[in-house]
């Protein structure tokens, strides 16, 4: 027998719950839609490293390096005197010829310019005061522009003593890896001398007012006869070594007309003069203003 059913009835706080949770559903679904993509895809730390790695990437130098090898080789074929040479490319950071850059010879007046460059560095610390009386009433300052300029002896000698003949081959030693210059041996290499060189063009060392002092001397010395009259047009800076009739030796900074420098370092021995140095110097110059 069918019996009635009364309508079951919903209260009116329930319809409300429900209409306010499906109007919380399509704000959530909405909000997603109109979210910005950057916030949920940031750049991974591999892609910021590769960006960052790229922007700061840049070459030495653009500038190009001379082969300067075979021209030096040629050279060599037509001489009868023995040779130690280093030239490096300041730019690149390079040597691009040598031969027997490791051999000693006599230093001859070539000591001068590794005892000025340890007594500026002194001077510089403190250690050595410019204006102490050395020799005869000359100051300290004097006696090393002297020693390079005139290459005056007993200015080189009085200095060299001073500081110490076995203290300053330690220190060649100790602070810049010279392994083939000593004293009282009096010996050095193409490869030493390039290294003071080295430093000295790169301001390693001394700060612009003892830079430019030493350089000054260099390129205002007296005795032209060697690197500097092979290669007039270029500005040479050098200190220059000889022994008479055996041994001429020229190590030099040399800037060339378009800005480019080089460190110029050759020894010589077995008869060598400043004819042969100056012939060496018009050989290469030949070949570097071509670049």
């Amino acid at each position: 027998m069918y019996r009635h059913q009364p309508k079951r009835r919903y209260s009116h706080k329930r319809y409300y719950f429900f209409i306010g949770l499906g109007l919380v559903g399509i704000l959530l679904f909405a909000s997603t839609l109109l979210w910005p993509h950057t916030a949920v895809t940031p750049e991974t730390p591999k892609q910021a490293k590769a960006t960052h790695h790229k922007a700061v990437s840049k070459p030495e130098s653009s500038l190009p390096k001379v082969d300067l090898q075979p021209t030096v080789d040629a050279w060599l074929t037509s001489q009868s005197g023995d040779y130690g040479i280093v030239v490096y490319d300041a730019a690149n950071k390079a040597i691009i010829a040598s031969h027997q850059a490791d051999k000693q010879y006599f230093t001859a007046s070539i000591y001068k310019l590794f005892v000025a460059y340890l007594a500026l560095m002194d001077v510089q610390a403190g250690t050595q005061n410019p204006n102490s009386v050395v020799l005869a009433g000359q100051s300290l300052k004097t006696c090393l522009y002297k020693m390079i300029h005139s290459s005056d002896s007993p200015c080189g000698e009085k200095v060299l003593n001073t500081m110490g003949q076995a203290a300053v081959t330690k220190r060649l030693q100790d602070t810049f890896d010279l392994k083939n210059t000593n004293f009282p041996g009096f010996v050095t290499s193409a490869q030493d001398a390039s290294t003071i060189l080295e430093r000295l063009q790169a301001k390693q060392d001394l700060n612009a007012e003892n830079t430019n002092f030493l350089l000054d001397a260099m390129k205002t010395q007296i005795y032209r006869t060697g690197l500097p009259r092979g290669m007039p047009a270029a500005t040479v800076a050098d200190k220059i070594g000889f022994n008479s009739p055996e041994n001429w030796h020229d190590t030099a900074i040399v800037t060339l007309p378009n800005g480019r420098e080089y460190i110029v370092c050759i020894l010589g021995g077995g008869g060598v003069s400043s004819k042969d140095i100056a012939s060496f110097g018009q050989t290469i110059y030949a070949k570097l203003i071509e670049n």
